[in-house]
């Protein structure tokens, strides 16, 4: 949306030589081709250090990135069911709102509201990630649905303001 945003794509996959639990897909560019290559290797793993993980890409954004020339957030995708118990959803919201990274994330199967196999406890997660560093939750239940919130998510960060559609069924008691 903005010609000097850059961008980075990580992944929960084992060992990167640079972040553990964590894979560099591709490190923090403005090549659109080149984010686009990188999406296109995310595939679904079993394995969740969705702390850890969120740790360390925040880390590496603070030290690749400076808050005072970027606007730095973090777009989290996941299925909301952490694998690595030693961390808490305290400990990476604590660490996000130090550095003033707000956390922006989309729950998928288990954390996707919208899901029949959808769980609280994965949507909490995904939810308390975002509310509590000022960021928003979306649930999404197919590809077209993921390339719209992004493109929400990415007019929201760009542009400072962004419009959400909801429908609520049924409709509450006054």
């Amino acid at each position: 949306l903005r010609s000097d945003s850059e961008y980075g794509i990580f992944t929960f996959r084992g060992d990167d030589s640079v972040l553990e639990d964590t894979e560099i897909l591709q490190d923090f560019t403005d090549d659109d081709q080149a984010v686009n290559t990188a999406i296109e290797q995310v595939g679904q793993d079993s394995d969740t250090p969705l702390y850890g993980s969120a740790l360390a890409v925040l880390d590496h954004t603070d030290a690749l990135r400076d808050s005072v020339d970027h606007q730095r957030v973090l777009v989290l995708f996941s299925d909301g069911q952490p694998t690595d118990w030693s961390l808490t959803v305290d400990d990476v919201t604590t660490r996000a709102i130090d550095l003033d990274i707000p956390i922006y994330t989309v729950g998928l199967g288990p954390a996707s509201q919208t899901s029949p196999y959808a769980s609280p406890y994965a949507v909490q997660v995904m939810q308390e990630l975002a509310y509590t560093t000022g960021g928003t939750f979306a649930s999404a239940d197919s590809a077209e649905e993921l390339e719209e919130i992004f493109g929400r998510v990415a007019t929201g960060v760009a542009v400072g303001s962004v419009e959400v559609g909801a429908e609520v069924a049924p409709i509450p008691a006054s």
